[in-house]
């Protein structure tokens, strides 16, 4: 039986892993490809998501602000050249996603690609991350851009 997208991806992503990844930046990245919906993947080569993922993933780890934040990466797209992609973190609320979305359309950004999951995630007082999928954690919005 083929493996889903989901599992490929993260199994990629996996083999990707830089060797100073925390265990932190892993459980959120795992949960956050295992929480999206598989359409969401389709057309997206895992081998580009590797690098954005570990690295952005990283960045958010420790919240630097108490609204948004962003973390913004260069990747190579697959057709030899370089594009941006935008982790943004936020406390989830409704129409999160779709306001990004109209912002980009209103700016003519084309994204190629736009993945949310909503994760319980559980911060001490610093803002580091101490636990992932932990039931009544405050959940958190993290949307993918891929430009």
């Amino acid at each position: 039986m083929p493996q889903d997208l989901r599992t490929q991806t993260l199994a990629l992503v996996n083999e990707f892993k830089p060797a100073d990844a925390s265990e932190t930046v892993g459980a959120l990245i795992g949960a956050w490809i295992g929480a999206l919906d598989e359409d969401d993947l389709a057309g997206i080569d895992p081998r580009n998501l590797a690098a954005i993922l570990w690295d952005a993933f990283a960045q958010v780890a420790q919240r630097t602000t108490d609204g948004c934040q962003i973390a913004e990466n260069r990747y190579t797209d697959g057709r030899c050249g370089m594009s941006t992609a935008l982790l943004i973190l936020n406390e989830d609320m409704p129409y999160l996603v779709d306001s990004f979305v109209m912002v980009l359309r209103r700016q003519r950004v084309v994204a190629s690609g736009v993945m949310n999951a909503v994760l319980p995630v559980r911060r001490d007082e610093a803002g580091r991350v101490v636990a992932v999928g932990e039931a009544g954690a405050p959940l958190e919005s993290y949307v993918l851009c891929l430009l």
